[in-house]
């Protein structure tokens, strides 16, 4: 009978049993005769090259990166670990690879990064943004992965998230938008005490001041 207890060899040998780890590249093309080949690469490749160097909109229309997302981490933050680092990391990166991908089958390239300092972080994802339709940060202790999605809000053309500064913020909201409901008040009326300032508290302060509540009324 299948039990929802996670046994630390159950989890091991699910990670490491057959094929290590839980992701992997498939083509989403043929690929299997000499023509196929050709067409993937050369000299079939070069024409929707000619037609993003034209116009760089296109490389959504002919390569996967609208449908790719970049996650990254430096693993300073992971849930129940702490500052475990970007190797120790990578088993919770792939777990976001694969939700991705189950629930709303968008691909995920996971990426671990060893930053010397925010600025070196923000200048990588910069670097790669021509590779991904988006950016998911993830685990970055705070201040730094506030600082880091600033910045790169400011500076990168694709959309970027923070799911520690998102995730909790929404499902806590969306409580609260319900709770309001059944007891008729509103935003603007109510007094909000968040525990704690760490990413998740202050991404569910921003949400909250900017579905109504006021900034005098938010004591974290």
């Amino acid at each position: 009978m299948e039990t929802d207890v996670i046994r630390k060899q159950d989890s091991l040998d699910y990670h490491a049993l057959g094929r290590p780890g839980k992701i992997g590249i498939q083509p989403t093309k043929s690929c299997l005769t000499p023509r196929d080949f050709r067409m993937a690469y050369l000299p079939g490749a070069t024409f929707p090259a000619e037609a993003i160097a034209a116009d760089e909109r296109e490389t959504f229309r002919y390569t996967s990166r609208g449908n790719l997302v970049g996650v990254f981490t430096d693993g300073s933050a992971v849930p129940g670990l702490g500052n475990v680092g970007p190797h120790a990391a990578k088993p919770m990166q792939e777990g976001m690879a694969i939700l991705f991908k189950r629930l709303a089958d968008i691909d995920v390239f996971d990426l671990e990064l060893n930053p010397s300092e925010v600025d070196c972080f923000v200048a990588t994802v910069q670097q790669l943004e021509p590779t991904f339709g988006a950016v998911n940060l993830k685990d970055i202790q705070a201040p730094h992965g506030l600082e880091i999605y600033d910045a790169l809000r400011k500076t990168v053309a694709i959309p970027v998230f923070h799911e520690n500064l998102y995730s909790t913020a929404v499902v806590a909201s969306a409580a609260l938008i319900n709770a309001l409901e059944l007891v008729d008040k509103h935003m603007v009326d109510l007094r909000v005490i968040i525990c704690g300032a760490g990413t998740v508290g202050i991404g569910c302060a921003r949400l909250l001041r900017r579905l109504g509540v006021t900034a005098e009324n938010c004591l974290m």
